[in-house]
């Protein structure tokens, strides 16, 4: 989805606590970014390499506490309010 994302583009940001410290949580982008640098125009894949089901205008971006180093995946939709 990436090209529709308001976070990607800029347009807003994800602001989010740690839900086991608290402290708000970074956002280190699309979660298909860490895959390859070609996946993000790829069809998504499981770890079993199975086609994914559609999200639709929908993806996820990878949050991580600064404090206690958990991490956690978000989804953002094109038009969601974040």
């Amino acid at each position: 989805m990436g090209a529709g994302c308001p976070v990607c583009n800029g347009l807003t940001q994800i602001t989010r606590n740690c839900p086991d410290c608290g402290t708000q949580m970074i956002d280190y982008g699309g979660l298909e970014s860490y895959y390859d640098p070609y996946s993000p125009y790829e069809e998504p894949v499981d770890a079993t390499g199975r086609e994914m089901p559609d999200t639709g205008d929908e993806h996820m971006h990878l949050l991580q506490c600064p404090q206690c180093n958990g991490t956690v995946t978000y989804p953002v939709g094109e038009g969601s309010a974040v």
